[in-house]
């Protein structure tokens, strides 16, 4: 029964506590919530109050599917190494349950959790190649929304595949994809 920002401020507490740093000292916040308790609600607001970070603390949705944790990573990269902030909380979320099809045999496949990282900036080492790929070409593949329509028609909104093909089509380019970004990195 636990929401979204729920599991987000549980795991974000974990992520600070195991860093060892004062909140004060967080200066830039990055979430994603996959599936958020509320449509035009920003969930990085509302964890940012809750977990009582500065007012001067950075908020943003950082959203990019199932890249979000590296776009967030590489956007904490940039803003670390450019000294516009010393460390950076990343927090990413899914409550898929609540939009799950009982009766679809992949609706195991999906499921409740979040995670929170802080990074910052280290004496050596570090982050030492981020590779992004960016493909538009399958919007339909999974999608949230009543089937047969968009998520603002009448109906229960649940996660599916609004294109069977481009779906087996994402699945099987998969292995492409990570073999150019394992290369490139």
């Amino acid at each position: 029964d636990m929401s979204a920002v729920d599991m987000e401020v549980g795991a974000a507490e974990r992520a600070i506590a195991s860093a060892g740093i004062d909140r004060g000292e967080i200066d830039v916040l990055f979430t994603h919530t996959a599936v958020p308790d509320y449509l035009l609600s920003n969930t990085a607001c509302v964890l940012h109050h809750a977990l009582g970070l500065p007012p001067a603390c950075f908020a943003m949705q950082a959203e990019a599917a199932g890249h979000s944790f590296m776009m967030q990573l590489t956007l904490a990269e940039h803003m670390i190494a450019s000294g516009r902030a010393r460390s950076a909380l990343l927090v990413q979320s899914s409550a898929a349950s609540r939009l799950l099809d009982r009766e679809d045999p992949q609706s195991p496949l999906f499921g409740d959790g979040a995670a929170a990282v802080v990074v910052g900036r280290v004496a050596s080492g570090g982050l030492l190649a981020t590779v992004h790929r960016t493909d538009g070409a399958h919007p339909r593949a999974l999608i949230a929304s009543v089937r047969g329509g968009r998520w603002y028609d009448d109906g229960r909104i649940v996660l599916h595949r609004g294109d069977l093909q481009a779906a087996r089509q994402g699945f099987f380019d998969a292995a492409d994809r990570a073999r150019e970004v394992v290369s490139g990195a």
